[in-house]
């Protein structure tokens, strides 16, 4: 792990030190400072290190485990995890912190691969064969919704409360609801009625 140096420390806010430390981690795995599978120093060396208790570092190691960061073995041995495949939108709740330690781009495209398999399981869980089909011509054929413009993509993408309710519908067998908060949801991501309407009808049925 490359040391943020006694200037950093020094640097520390008027905020919880739990929440520095764990800024400070977690914007070291976003940018591959602490890549995926490279074990964290020990508690004691990150209390030194940033000069703060080992209370702080703990409650800082407990978060990025619940943001699915990293991952902690018997004896409190710790390893970074691949976020790009472990994190949920969650992350992005603490927008300013994330997008500071990665390019706003490069987090909104690893953003949009969890949610394509998020609306997969969707499509998968209501074992209709036709949406399946449908939805991996949207993901795989020329009307992808990657081609969809960046400000209109983050807008569904950011949107977690959004997606937790449609996660609750669902789960209620409110099919009505879900189906229209669906398309609520993915209308946001539409260019315009002329190059989108019939994506928006056929990802709107999930």
């Amino acid at each position: 792990m490359t040391s943020t140096g006694a200037d950093e420390a020094r640097a520390l806010r008027r905020e919880p030190l739990s929440d520095q430390v764990f800024a400070r981690l977690r914007d070291l795995i976003l940018t591959g400072a602490i890549a995926a599978g490279q074990a964290l120093p020990a508690e004691r060396e990150l209390a030194l290190e940033y000069g703060v208790n080992r209370h702080a570092v703990r409650e800082a190691v407990k978060r990025l485990q619940q943001s699915r960061l990293i991952e902690v073995f018997h004896g409190g041995r710790t390893r970074a995890l691949d976020w790009r495949r472990t994190a949920g939108l969650d992350l992005v709740v603490d927008v300013p912190g994330t997008l500071d330690a990665v390019s706003v781009p490069g987090v909104l495209h690893d953003l949009d691969a969890a949610d394509i398999a998020w609306w997969r399981l969707i499509v998968e869980g209501c074992g209709n064969l036709a949406y399946l089909l449908a939805f991996n011509s949207l993901v795989d054929g020329a009307i992808a919704m990657g081609q969809a413009p960046l400000d209109l993509r983050s807008d569904e993408l950011l949107d977690v409360e959004a997606h937790r309710e449609l996660a609750d519908r669902i789960l209620r067998r409110d099919a009505a609801g879900a189906r229209r908060l669906a398309g609520e949801l993915l209308g946001r991501s539409v260019p315009g009625e002329s190059t989108a309407g019939a994506p928006h009808e056929a990802r709107a049925a999930t």
